[in-house]
């Protein structure tokens, strides 16, 4: 029997009556309201008056009837588990600081937009217990999936759900299909409905999880949950599994609530308790058993949930999670099998979190391992500290101040402990080195070595270091060398101390010098034997790459070399006529030269490293490897550490030495900790917004994003100057970590975005939310709590050409353009900014095509002016702020302050006291009296300077007489004639050098 066939045979059972009503039921079906249950009041009295509206007759009611008539006779009765809901959503919405209220001082234009996204739960609340079921599986889906593998499963659902209360094929001629499952079946549910709903799912559980009502256990579970290796359901099938798991988590946690003990099978529990705040204790078997208690009140005595056998298999993933094949996710193509985890999205970190991450990044591209790095912390706090004395926004501030948030704890026997929540996070990031960069391990930006030396403060830290290094060195049969430069003088020393035969503990360095009161002398230690040193027996080679050292020293000679033939009779003249080596300065020696049969031996040594300048290490000839790779390898993290700690190091030189690496393989890391550090100023005017962890996963270091090229630093310059972050650069940076993979080139797409909505935040210009004089930063967000309702990322765009209300002559009798008293009064306190919506959209497309739902999209939102619910106008407030006709007063050289703000000008000034005033202005200067309201005063700047109008701002200094000599300037540039071509323009001292228009200047108080 077909679909039709079965739908006429029911209808023709029902009586007139019935059918004329079920008609009826139809037609008003999704408009039909019942009484919310008491548990869901508070919540619903917390609501916004526009998401209150929404919920209760708008599209979120819509749906929510919709989809609850729909799965009806599916779902069970679960009247513990609804009114528990309901009352620790209450809770969570009452959380102080959560559920912020939405003012128009505070907020603007979105004042009505601000607040606790809790629609979809008041919207089911009031549409009867099958809605707020299907509100709970909305959260089930959401903590698993992203928004658009959830949609793509919503759909699935529905459409499989309509097929099973309407099916094609129904054994017996004589079975009719119900009545109710006939008008359910035809009910309109389309993608776009799902995706709010999912999205406003999706928010209310952003913002319960950071709620303190709930925070404890949520984190509790969350670090359960992780340790588990359970799957959800059985099936890849989307109706089969979730239509499963969903009815089996209702009638559990139902249970549960009630007080039953249960066992859970799978996930699918585990899942809805996480999803939906109830939190019974949770008894884990195992071969070590424990019990998690998290004493609900709203947990009966009794309720526990015990937690079975798991996957053994290692290789098993972990936590828990969901398989399902998607038929739904693409336009073209066959099912993807999709995975999820419950933490998917839910671990959110705050930005110090993340920079706690980045920090274990960057020990991890030192090449430290992971036990070390407690010490590798310490170490990135002192090194903050060095190049805070050259630098006073240092590229490594941000990661040193999260590391000084790391502390090692210990247990009763005094053993480290490193369980605490930022040594985890720190981990974490050591197992993500390529967040940062993907180039090989620098061991310490390449401070694990002898090189370390060049950096020190003082010659006497050099000799220490290369001493305590090369301490365990066979000198013996490769001797090494340190040589000298101080002033004009110079000399050798020893770097490995000789022991005598009478007392082999007895050590001892040599220092050779010309005259025993040299100033190397106070370089090395006072116990060092001097030895004094004939500068003619040493000579230069290769630039002093190498040199020869004539009668070497037994202390610095190797163990097997034997005295060779007597010197030549012309060796007293070559020594005489070659340079000193390598200082030509150097005095000449009074020790007289050896005669000619006093045998002599002669050593070559060659460069190893060090500074030619100060303290250079030198071996014998042949084995500068060897000696480097062993000095590199005694250089530990500990060495450095030390270094650091104990000031030894001289901040310019290595402030020299990051710059160098710049431009070397260790690049990319720079570029990622620069513009880290250029985020983490856009986060401080944003404390608690939050990061995806999606961007953990991400295939591109930080350095390579699409707004980190943007700040790219000049090549030779330091990482550590302001980068140049703009608004756009800063919008493109929130998409990035709201999102967690969303990449956006900023100068392309997002020069003239105002706000951007997503999830259960609204980032926000902060021009759109203070008065136009405010010292606000080129770069400076703030994030609200609240939504615009959409689903997805949404970008809020201006419209091109706002407009203004034209000047009516029929309100002349509102117009007296009386001149300025001196009184400074607020006569626009009936204006107030609004935002709405044009209806134009358009998605934006980055990532490969054929998906079916819009991840983002540009929305046209337009601000405007309301004067008593009046309109006046449409503003495009960050374009007009950075119009050249607007200026804001500052103190000029001359002023003596002699003519207050609050005094009349010498200079005739016209109040405007109202909006037709502003909009029929005069053709003198005239004066806006919004004092003290900041709406008022953005919105008569912006009409003014879209009228044409020059406009000068009052701020912190008001004063008539600086006024009006910048509005004097202003006229004289705009009357001064245009250069000949050639020619330089005549400055402008207060503007731009572009022409003012005749209209009369408009002063805004």
């Amino acid at each position: 029997m077909s679909a039709i066939s079965k739908i006429q045979a029911s209808l023709a059972s029902a009586t007139q009556e019935t059918t004329f009503a079920l008609a009826n039921l139809n037609f008003d079906f999704s408009l039909w309201k019942v009484e919310a249950p008491a548990a869901y009041h508070p919540l619903g009295s917390g609501l916004s008056l526009q998401r209150r509206s929404a919920a209760e007759s708008g599209q979120p009611h819509i749906i929510a009837r919709r989809l609850g008539s729909l799965f009806e006779t599916l779902l069970p009765s679960t009247p513990s588990l609804i009114n528990a809901y309901g009352t620790r959503a209450s809770e969570i919405a009452q959380a102080p600081g959560l559920n912020t209220t939405g003012s128009s001082k505070s907020h603007g234009p979105f004042q009505q937009f601000v607040g606790l996204d809790g629609t979809s739960i008041w919207a089911a609340a009031t549409s009867g217990p099958n809605a707020v079921a299907v509100h709970l599986l909305a959260c089930m889906l959401a903590r698993v999936w992203s928004p658009a593998e959830a949609v793509s499963i919503w759909e699935e659902l529905v459409a499989e759900r309509k097929k099973t209360l309407v099916p094609d094929h129904v054994d017996g001629a004589e079975q009719s299909v119900p009545i109710k499952d006939v008008v359910a079946s035809q009910l309109a549910i389309d993608k776009e409905q799902l995706a709010e709903w999912d999205a406003s799912a999706r928010a209310w559980l952003r913002a319960a999880d950071a709620s303190t009502t709930v925070g404890k256990n949520q984190q509790a579970l969350n670090k359960l949950l992780n340790s588990l290796s359970l799957p959800i359901g059985s099936q890849s099938m989307v109706y089969d599994n979730v239509c499963k798991t969903w009815v089996t988590a209702l009638t559990t946690v139902d249970k549960l609530v009630q007080g039953h003990p249960y066992s859970a099978q799978d996930g699918a529990v585990l899942l809805a308790l996480s999803s939906w705040h109830l939190y019974p204790d949770l008894i884990v078997l195992g071969t070590s058993g424990w019990t998690l208690h998290l004493s609900d009140a709203l947990i009966a005595a009794g309720g526990a949930l015990t937690i079975g056998l798991q996957s053994s298999d290692l290789f098993a993933s972990r936590g828990v999670h969901w398989s399902l094949s998607l038929a739904h996710l693409r336009y073209y193509g066959g099912p993807v099998l999709a995975h999820g985890k419950v933490d998917s999205d839910t671990n959110r970190l705050s930005f110090p979190e993340f920079l706690l991450v980045a920090l274990g990044a960057l020990i991890a591209s030192w090449g430290l391992p992971i036990g070390q790095i407690q010490d590798a912390v310490r170490l990135v706090t002192f090194m903050k500290t060095c190049l805070s004395r050259i630098e006073t926004h240092s590229w490594l501030d941000p990661i040193a101040s999260a590391a000084s948030t790391v502390s090692v704890q210990t247990d009763a026997s005094g053993s480290p402990q490193r369980t605490n929540e930022p040594s985890k996070l720190v981990r974490l990031g050591h197992r993500r080195r390529n967040l940062l960069t993907e180039a090989p391990p620098n061991d310490i930006f390449h401070l694990r070595s002898t090189d370390l030396s060049c950096l020190m403060t003082s010659t006497q830290h050099q000799v220490e270091f290369y001493r305590s290094v090369f301490k365990k060195w066979d000198h013996k049969k490769v001797p090494l060398v340190l040589r000298f430069e101080q002033g004009v003088d110079f000399g050798f020393a020893t770097v490995v101390p000789e022991t005598t035969a009478a007392n082999p503990e007895m050590i001892q360095h040599t220092l050779f010098t010309a005259n025993k009161r040299s100033q190397i002398q106070e370089l090395c230690s006072p116990n060092d034997k001097w030895l004094q040193l004939d500068p003619t027996n040493v000579r230069d080679m290769l630039s002093g790459r190498e040199f020869i050292w004539e009668r070497t020293p037994s202390q610095i000679r190797p163990a097997d070399q034997s005295p060779v033939s007597a010197v030549p009779s012309t060796f007293k003249s070559q020594v005489e006529s070659r340079p000193s080596w390598p200082f030509n300065k150097m005095k000449k020696s009074t020790k007289p030269v050896l005669a000619r049969d006093e045998a002599i031996t002669s050593t070559t040594f060659e460069f190893v490293g060090g500074d030619f300048k100060s303290v250079s290490l030198y071996c014998l000839k042949g084995h500068a490897a060897d000696v480097r790779r062993f000095g590199d390898s005694q250089v530990s993290l500990g060495v450095v550490t030390a270094a650091f700690e104990e000031d030894k190091i001289d901040a310019l030189r290595f402030g020299e030495h990051m710059i160098a690496l710049c431009t070397s393989e260790a690049s990319q890391l720079f570029q990622s900790c620069s513009v880290l550090a250029c985020a983490a100023r856009l986060y401080e005017c944003m404390p608690s917004a939050t990061v995806s962890p999606r961007v953990l996963e991400s295939s591109k270091t930080i350095g390579e994003l699409q707004w980190a090229t943007d700040l790219r630093p000049q090549e030779g310059t330091t990482p550590d100057r302001d980068l140049g972050l703009t608004r756009a650069i800063a919008f493109s940076c929130i998409a990035y970590f709201e999102s967690g993979f969303m990449d956006v080139p900023a100068k392309q797409y997002l020069d003239n975005v105002m706000a951007i909505s997503s999830g259960d935040s609204l980032y926000v210009a902060a021009p759109l939310l203070c008065d136009p004089a405010s010292d606000v930063k080129p770069y400076e967000i703030h994030r609200v709590i609240g939504n615009i309702g959409r689903a997805g990322l949404a970008f809020l765009i201006p419209p091109q050409t706002p407009m203004v209300r034209s000047a009516n002559s029929d309100s002349w009798r509102l117009i007296n353009h009386e001149p300025f008293d001196g009184r400074l009064e607020d006569n626009f306190r009936n204006t107030t900014l609004h935002l709405g919506f044009t209806g134009y959209e358009v998605p934006l497309t980055l990532s490969d095509h054929g998906g079916r739902f819009v991840e983002s999209f540009f929305i046209e939102a337009v601000v405007s002016v309301h004067d008593s619910g009046r309109w006046v106008a449409d503003l495009d407030v960050l374009s007009t702020l950075a119009a050249p006709s607007l200026f804001s007063l500052i103190q000029q050289p001359t002023c003596e302050k002699s003519s207050p703000v609050g005094t009349v000008p010498e200079e005739e000034v016209i109040s405007l006291d109202n909006w037709e005033e502003l909009l029929d202005p005069p053709s003198s200067a005239s004066v806006v009296r919004a004092h003290g309201n900041w709406q008022a005063r953005l919105a008569a700047a912006c009409v003014s300077v879209t009228l044409g109008h020059p406009t000068i701002l009052f701020r912190r200094h008001g004063c008539w007489t600086c006024a009006v000599k910048v509005m004097e300037s202003l006229q004289t540039t705009a009357s001064m004639p245009q250069p000949a071509v050639g020619y330089p323009a005549p400055p402008v001292e207060y503007g731009a050098a572009e022409q003012v228009t005749g209209n009369g200047m408009v002063f805004v108080l």
